[in-house]
């Protein structure tokens, strides 16, 4: 399996329709659904609503697609965002290992229950009766925001085999 640079990662609103519309002729390598604080807490029922469409229609613009929840509103988040095209999700705010292992084990549970696995690469084709594999669990990418983040970095990373970064 070839390694995958992914240049450049473009955050959009998740409730801004035409933002995400945008996002998708930007060119970008991986757009970024944000749940998290591009989102007033108001607009969250409606980014969430917006998420499943939104990661078709950037998967067939030639992007990745990633979703940025939101730590304290992780299953709510999550539930809306897992589904098929979805390559992962970025965990902003992460404090604790349990943190961590929550969303694996949700984003596990997720899969299970809608038949997801982490899309090929663009432009690669993945055959139907190809294993599953560690490699197709969607992937955890952590925001060490923190000075408590940054000090267990190394504990959080090696909290789930889905950490990518």
């Amino acid at each position: 399996m070839r390694e995958i640079v992914r240049r450049s990662w473009l955050i959009v609103p998740a409730h801004d329709r035409s933002r995400i519309e945008e996002a998708g002729g930007a060119g970008a390598d991986v757009v970024v659904l944000d749940l998290q604080d591009t989102v007033h807490d108001s607009k969250k029922h409606e980014a969430r609503a917006n998420v499943h469409e939104a990661i078709g229609t950037l998967r067939d613009r030639g992007a990745e697609v990633f979703v940025r929840s939101d730590i304290d509103l992780l299953y709510a988040d999550l539930a809306a965002s897992v589904w098929r095209g979805l390559s992962g999700v970025v965990l902003p705010g992460v404090r604790s290992v349990e943190q961590v292992q929550d969303a694996s084990n949700i984003l596990s549970d997720l899969e299970a229950e809608r038949g997801v696995v982490k899309p090929p690469p663009i432009g690669e084709v993945r055959e139907a009766d190809d294993p599953r594999g560690p490699e197709q669990s969607l992937e955890i990418h952590l925001a060490l925001d923190t000075g408590r983040a940054n000090w267990d970095a190394e504990t959080l990373i090696l909290a789930s085999d889905r950490v990518k970064s």
